[in-house]
C-alpha cells in the first residue's frame, strides 16, 4: 500500500489534478510500462465514463498499488507532458524539473509543423458546462521552452510574418462590459421582459483573471446605458490613438437582440458600429493589427431544438439515445424557465502589427457571438454563461500552443455539448494566424534556433 504522507498529498490536491490533468489514456499507458497498472486495470478505469470520470477512478485507484505507485505516478505525469502537474505533487522540484525539460527539448526535439501535444485535443469534457470546473480557477498553461512556439514567436517580429507579433508587454488591452442589473431597463413597457443577469460577475471575473495572464491589460466596466457604452468605445478609440498596442479586445456581456447589445436602459447599441470604430480606417493606430469582439449576448428567441446525427457521425453512440430521449424530455420545462439560464451574447476583437503598405479597412478583425443570428444563448446564474465558461477554460489550457481559430473552434465544440442546443458564430478578416504565446517575451527571441538532429 502507499504511504500515509503520498496518500495525504493525492487527497488534498485530488481536485487540482481532476482540473489540470491531460492526456490521461498516455498517463495510464506509462502506469503500465512501470508496472504499476496492468491491463485488466486500465480496461475498469477507461469503463469508469467521461474523461473527468476516468481520472477519478485512476486517483482512487492508486493508493492500492503499492508504495513506488506515487514516484511512478510523478515520472508517467513528467512523461506524458504533465510536467505542471507533476509539480503538483512536488513542488519543490518544479524549478529543477522545468529546467531539465527544457534542455531535453532543446536538444532533442526539431521544430515541427505540428505539435506534438496534438494527441490532447480529445481530451474535453464529454457535457458541457463541466460540473468539475471552476470558473474563477484560472491558470493558463505557457509556452516557455517549446523550440515549436518559440519559432512561431520568433517569427512574428518579422516584417512579412504570417503571425501576428505579440511582443509587447503588455500585449494590449481588454475592454470588459458587463451588463447585469436590468432594473432600470424594466421601467419602460418596451424592455420589462430584460430579466438581469445573474452570472456576469462570474464571466467579467474569470475574462480579467485570464487575459492577465496571456499578458493584457484589462479594464471592466459594469452595468452601462447604450450611451454609456457608446462613450466608453469612443473614449477608448480616442486613448488608443495615444498608445502602441499590438492587439486590441473587447467583451460586451448583455442581453442582446438581431445585430445588437442592450444597455441597461433597453435601448440596444449595435456591434457593427461598436467594430468600425476600430477598423483600419477608424483607428489608425490598430491598422493592420488584430481586433478581436467576443459578444455574449442573445440573438433572437428562437430555441435549437438540435438534429439527431446519424449512428456513424454521434460522438457517443451507446450514450447518445439516452441524452436525447432526456433533453426531448425536459426542453419544453426548459424553455418555459431557464431555472438559472438566460440570453445573453459575446463579440471578440484582437488586433495585431502588419509589414505591408495598405492593408483593407475592413482587415484584422474578429467577432465571436455566442450564438447564432435569431437564437438564444444560455447562463447559469452562478457560473456563468456557456460560452464564456468554454472561453476560459479552452484558452488557458490551449494557448501555449494553439492559435486563435483552433481555439475558438474548440470552444464551439463545447457549447454545443450542453443538455440544450447551442452553437456559436465566428466573423473574421484576419489575416495572420493569432497566437497568444503566454509566457514569451521579447528576450525569448534572443534564444538561438534549435536545430534538427541528424
Amino acid at each position: 500500500m502507499m504511504d500515509d504522507k503520498h496518500k495525504n498529498i493525492l487527497r488534498v490536491n485530488r481536485t487540482k489534478l481532476l482540473e489540470e490533468m491531460y492526456n490521461f489514456k498516455n498517463i495510464i499507458d506509462k502506469l503500465i510500462e512501470k508496472g504499476t497498472l496492468n491491463n485488466s486495470l486500465k480496461d475498469n478505469i477507461m469503463y469508469a465514463g467521461n474523461p473527468t470520470d476516468i481520472k477519478r477512478e485512476l486517483l482512487d485507484c492508486l493508493p492500492r498499488r503499492g508504495p513506488g505507485a506515487f514516484e511512478e505516478f510523478y515520472e508517467a505525469l513528467i512523461e506524458s507532458d504533465n510536467g505542471h502537474v507533476a509539480d503538483i505533487l512536488k513542488p519543490e522540484q518544479a524549478k529543477s524539473r522545468k529546467a531539465q525539460e527544457q534542455k531535453r527539448r532543446q536538444v532533442h526535439r526539431p521544430i515541427q509543423e505540428s505539435h506534438p501535444d496534438d494527441h490532447l485535443d480529445d481530451d474535453l469534457p464529454a457535457v458541457w458546462p463541466d460540473e468539475n470546473y471552476n470558473p474563477l480557477v484560472v491558470k493558463v498553461q505557457e509556452a516557455s521552452g517549446d523550440p515549436y512556439m518559440l519559432s512561431n514567436f520568433r517569427k512574428s517580429a518579422e516584417p512579412r510574418s504570417t503571425v501576428y507579433s505579440m511582443q509587447k508587454q503588455p500585449r494590449g488591452l481588454v475592454l470588459i462590459i458587463s451588463n447585469e442589473d436590468f432594473s432600470q431597463a424594466r421601467k419602460n413597457e418596451e424592455a420589462k421582459n430584460l430579466e438581469d443577469r445573474k452570472g456576469s460577475e462570474t464571466d467579467a471575473t474569470s475574462l480579467d483573471v485570464l487575459f492577465q495572464q496571456l499578458h493584457f491589460k484589462t479594464v471592466i466596466h459594469k452595468n452601462q446605458t447604450k450611451e454609456g457604452i457608446m462613450k466608453i468605445v469612443q473614449d477608448l478609440q480616442e486613448d488608443l490613438k495615444q498608445e502602441q498596442q499590438e492587439c486590441f479586445i473587447c467583451f460586451l456581456l448583455s442581453h442582446g437582440t438581431g445585430g445588437g447589445v442592450f444597455g441597461v436602459d433597453g435601448k440596444v447599441a449595435e456591434v457593427k458600429e461598436i467594430t468600425t470604430l476600430f477598423d483600419n480606417e477608424h483607428c489608425k493606430p490598430l491598422a493592420g493589427k488584430p481586433k478581436l469582439f467576443f459578444i455574449q449576448a442573445c440573438r433572437g428567441n428562437k430555441s435549437d431544438m438540435g438534429v439527431v446525427l446519424p449512428p456513424d457521425q454521434q460522438e457517443d453512440p451507446q450514450n447518445d439515445d439516452v441524452r436525447l430521449r432526456e433533453q426531448v424530455k425536459d426542453r419544453e420545462s426548459l424553455l418555459k424557465s431557464f431555472n438559472g439560464m438566460a440570453v445573453s451574447q459575446p463579440t471578440d476583437t484582437v488586433p495585431d502589427a502588419c509589414a505591408e503598405m495598405k492593408v483593407p479597412k475592413g482587415a484584422d478583425i474578429f467577432v465571436a457571438f455566442a450564438t447564432t443570428p435569431d437564437y438564444v444563448s444560455f447562463r447559469n446564474t452562478q457560473r456563468g454563461t456557456w460560452f464564456v465558461q468554454a472561453i476560459t477554460y479552452i484558452f488557458q489550457r490551449f494557448a501555449y500552443r494553439k492559435d486563435l481559430s483552433d481555439m475558438m473552434t474548440k470552444v464551439n465544440l463545447l457549447v454545443t455539448r450542453g443538455n440544450m442546443m447551442q452553437v456559436t458564430q465566428c466573423e473574421t478578416t484576419l489575416r495572420k494566424s493569432l497566437y497568444f504565446f503566454p509566457g514569451l517575451n521579447k528576450n525569448d527571441n534572443d534564444i538561438q534556433p534549435v536545430q534538427a538532429s541528424d
